[in-house]
């Protein structure tokens, strides 16, 4: 009949329920169709507006687990894009502090390398200038030297015995102390030191 129309067979067992029929999962459609028909409550206009509401219900009630699957399913992908846009956030965040990191490294390599260039500059003009210092000193006590190679031997040959000059380095035996100070002076002008500073009456001996 064309009240059954659109009709599940869901529908049908409330509808046989509230008209008071007994109604078992294994009734076939056809089953509640009849007994709904045969039901001594059954009056075709009122059965039809009856099952129109508890179609509508049933309509309003999918729609509504529709929506409600629909907003979970939104919910999820929310989630799933937060949780997502999270660990390209952590993904971001590890490559900035690693960017980070690279750059501070690079910047105390550079300043470790600036420090040892100046340190080896620093260095080098402090061994430059020890350099030229002891140049200097050279040629300021080379004179010295020269006038103790020309007066020594004349002095020594005077002074004290066995006093002799070989390949141009200056070199003297005696078996007692210099005490002349005119040799100490001499000896002091060849080798450039102080001959007495310690002990003044000390002068070395110089075995040929």
């Amino acid at each position: 009949m064309s009240i059954f129309a659109g009709a599940r067979k869901s529908d049908l067992k409330i509808l046989a329920v509230e008209l008071g029929e007994t109604v078992i999962d294994s009734h076939k459609l056809k089953d509640l169709k009849k007994m709904i028909l045969t039901s001594k409550e059954c009056d075709e206009e009122s059965v039809k507006e009856w099952l129109n509401t508890i179609i509508n219900e049933r309509k309003v009630r999918e729609e509504n687990e529709i929506r409600k699957e629909e907003i979970a399913e939104r919910r999820r992908q929310d989630e799933i894009e937060i949780a997502e846009r999270r660990r390209q956030e952590k993904i971001e965040h590890r490559k900035q502090e690693y960017e980070e990191r690279k750059r501070k490294e690079e910047q105390d390599y550079e300043e470790r390398k600036r420090k040892e260039e100046k340190e080896y500059e620093e260095r080098k003009r402090k061994e430059e200038y020890e350099e030229r210092k002891r140049k200097d000193e050279m040629e300021f006590e080379l004179p010295k030297i020269r006038l103790g190679a020309e007066v020594m031997p004349r002095i020594c040959a005077n002074s004290v015995d066995n006093f002799c000059c070989i390949y141009g380095e200056l070199t003297f035996a005696a078996k007692e102390k210099i005490t002349s100070p005119v040799v100490k002076k001499a000896y002091h002008l060849y080798f450039g030191c102080k001959i007495g500073n310690q002990d003044k009456d000390w002068a070395p001996y110089v075995l040929c």
